[in-house]
C-alpha cells in the first residue's frame, strides 16, 4: 500500500515539474484551507442562519488563474466532474462546493477554476467541474462564472430548504427516534427527540 501511494504521489509531482519545465506558473494560496460561510435562508417562512463548512484540500493559481483543487486517490471517471440535464454527480458538487464557499468567504469577483487531481492518473491528473446542461449559460466552461455560481447556490438552497423543512420531517419518524434514524442521513439536522 505505501508503494502505491508513493508512486502516485511522486507521478503526481512530476506532472507538477513537467508543467513548471513547460513555461506554467503555479503558486500556492493555501493548503487544507478551512472554509466556513453562514447564509440567511427561509426555510417554512422562517430565516434561519445556516452554516456551510468546507476544507478545500488545495487553492492555488495556474498562470495566474485561481483553482480550488480536490485530491483523489481512487479512479474518476469524465463524468464525475460534468453536472448535465438530470444529474449533480457528487464529486462535480464537492469541488463546486468548496469554490462556492471560497467565493462566499473572501468575495472573489474573478471567475475561477474548480477541479480535482487524480493521483492514480499518470499524465494530467487534473478534472475540471463542467456544466453541460442544455439550458446552461456556461455550457463547457471550464472557468466558473458567476452564474454558474448563482446556480449552484440556488442548488445549494434548495437542498437544504428540502432536507430542513416541516414537510420533509414529515416523513422521518416523527413520533419518536427509532433504530432507523442512526442510518438516516438527515439525522444531524433532524429534531426528532
Amino acid at each position: 500500500m505505501t508503494d502505491i501511494a508513493q508512486r502516485q504521489i511522486t507521478d503526481f509531482l512530476d506532472n507538477e515539474i513537467q508543467l513548471i519545465k513547460e513555461g506554467h506558473t503555479v503558486e500556492i494560496v493555501g493548503r487544507e484551507l478551512k472554509l466556513e460561510y453562514v447564509m440567511n435562508i427561509e426555510i417554512d417562512g422562517v430565516v434561519r442562519n445556516i452554516k456551510f463548512i468546507g476544507t478545500a484540500d488545495r487553492i492555488d493559481r495556474l498562470d495566474g488563474i485561481l483553482r480550488v483543487v480536490d485530491y483523489k486517490t481512487g479512479s474518476v471517471q469524465d463524468d464525475d466532474v460534468v453536472v448535465k440535464d438530470g444529474t449533480v454527480p457528487d464529486k462535480w458538487f464537492q469541488i463546486m462546493f468548496y469554490a462556492w464557499l471560497y467565493k462566499r468567504k473572501y468575495g472573489v469577483k474573478e471567475p475561477f477554476n474548480a477541479c480535482l487531481a487524480v493521483l492514480r492518473s499518470k499524465s494530467n491528473p487534473y478534472k475540471y467541474a463542467e456544466d453541460r446542461r442544455s439550458d446552461s449559460r456556461n455550457v463547457g466552461m471550464l472557468s466558473i462564472s458567476d452564474e454558474m455560481f448563482d446556480d449552484f447556490e440556488n442548488l445549494v438552497v434548495g437542498i437544504v430548504s428540502s432536507m430542513l423543512s416541516a414537510e420533509t420531517k414529515r416523513f422521518c419518524y416523527p413520533e419518536r427516534k427509532c433504530d432507523v434514524c442512526k442510518y438516516c442521513n438527515m439525522s444531524a439536522f433532524c429534531k426528532v427527540e
